[in-house]
Formats: C-alpha cells, structure tokens, sequence
C-alpha cells in the first residue's frame, strides 16, 4: 500500500465525517504525507471534541491507553516510532483495540505501509476509504491550544495570570472524568483512570513519549482553588 494516489481530505471535511459517520468503537486511519503527525492529530481531536493519545512503541501499554479512553473519541498519534514487530504486536492484540469510542490513527506513509503489511488483520478493521489528510494552517483557537501546551513545559517561568489561566483549564478538562486520576500536558489529557498505580506508572512512562514535555497528575477530588496541579518528580514514592 502507498501513499502516492490516495484521495485527499481537508481537516474540516475528515472532522465532519467524523461526527457524521464514525460509530462507537469505529477505527479510522488517515495519511500524512506532509506536515507534522503530532500537530495535526491534535487538530483533529480538537476540532472533533475528542481527546488527543501520543502513542508509544509498547503494543500492550497502547492497547491499554486506548480501552482506558472509554467512550471518547481518540486521535492518535505517535505511530511512526512503531516497528514491524510492534505492529505485528498490536495485531495480536487487536481484540483490545475495541472500546466504546471511536479511534482516529495519524499514521506517516512508513507507518502506513507497516500497518498494511504487518497488521493485516487490525488494518481490516480501519474503515474505509483511507485518505491523504490535507496540511492546513491552524487557525485562532488551534494556535491558544497550542500554545497553551507549550507553556506547560516552562509552567514555573510563565507570567501569573498566564499560568492561572492554564491552571484553570486545566481543572476544566480534568473535571470531565470525575472520580479519576488525570495525566495532562497543557489542557491535553494524555491518560486518566481510577486507579492510582496506573495512573503513576502513566505519569512515569509520559516522560519517555513525550520529551521535553511536563506533565501535571490531578487527584480526584481536588478542585480549585485548593491547590494547583501537582507537578511531580519521576519517582512513583513521591507521588
């Protein structure tokens, strides 16, 4: 399978068929032949109210980030750091693939021609057509998502009301799963669950698939203003 000859598909158009077509538990799959994986899955789940996942090469940890989604809509990106034997991994495991939401892949051709080729019974899964995603510049709102994001990463160095503003945002997004521990980055949730081992060791394993990146664990529970995100050190006894 290539890249070269799919149908293209604009941002708006993939995210109106999103909400119009993908059932619970569908699996789409969209190329990006040009452009950053990461940035424009981050779009998608924007512009589809879902949730952004950066995957990681660990078939198993994948497989349990996305049954831990629930019934939201998942865009995942990351995939192209997956070899041929991790794909072949993930198609063993492809039965824990179903959950109640939907699932939106951001794969690179690479990552393309490895599902093709060394998931073939998870590629038959992905609903058709499959399409060349189209690069657009983002627009107002995508730009404060995203910058958003990137302050995370120098929370301590950010203006107070800037990062207040973040904070509080935050609390917003992590509000969403009552009752759960929440692993965030900016206002992108990366994993949330209700149980607290699980959702350390997420915390611990954000620091490998996202570098540079700082995430925040929000206890269940704690709103504000009683305390602002925690943001931890890398070892589980302090958490």
């Amino acid at each position: 399978m290539s890249a070269v000859g799919l149908p293209s598909i604009r941002l708006d158009e993939l995210c109106r068929r999103n909400d119009a077509e993908l059932a619970p538990g569908g699996i789409r799959a969209v190329v990006v032949s040009e452009g950053d994986t990461l940035s424009l899955a981050r779009r998608i789940a924007h512009r589809s109210r879902g949730q952004h996942l950066e995957a990681s090469p660990d078939a198993s940890a994948l497989a349990r980030r996305l049954r831990a989604g629930r019934g939201a809509l998942l865009v995942v990106s990351g995939l192209e750091a997956l070899s041929g034997d991790d794909w072949k991994r993930l198609d063993l495991l492809r039965s824990r693939l179903s959950r109640e939401g939907s699932t939106v892949l951001v794969l690179s051709p690479r990552a393309m021609a490895l599902l093709a080729r060394a998931a073939p019974n998870l590629s038959s899964f992905i609903s058709p057509p499959l399409w060349n995603l189209e690069s657009a510049p983002d627009d107002a709102a995508e730009e404060d998502i995203e910058a958003a994001q990137r302050s995370s990463t120098h929370v301590n160095d950010s203006p107070s009301h800037s990062r207040q503003r973040l904070i509080r945002r935050q609390y917003e997004e992590a509000s969403k799963f009552p009752g759960e521990f929440v692993i965030m980055i900016g206002t992108r949730v990366l994993f949330h669950s209700t149980d607290r081992e699980e959702a350390i060791r997420s915390y611990e394993s954000v620091f490998e698939e996202v570098p540079g990146g700082t995430p925040v664990f929000i206890e269940p529970g704690v709103r504000l203003p009683e305390r602002d995100p925690v943001v931890r050190g890398r070892s589980p006894r302090g958490a």
